[in-house]
């Protein structure tokens, strides 16, 4: 579970992807959220999303 720290971040951003990130026509959601073991694995699945393309 997130620490006190980094919890409103995740809470904003999980709002930001309910509201932005959900396909009008069928309702499913366009995001998922992975909670990483530390903050080098997060460094290396944002570089590896960068990578292949992900937004």
């Amino acid at each position: 579970y997130p620490i006190t720290p980094s919890t409103s971040l995740m809470d904003a951003f999980k709002a930001f992807c309910h509201r932005y990130r959900i396909d009008k026509e069928t309702g499913e959601k366009r995001f998922s959220i992975i909670q990483a073991e530390d903050e080098l694995a997060s460094a290396g699945m944002v570089l590896g999303a960068g990578w292949t393309g992900a937004r």
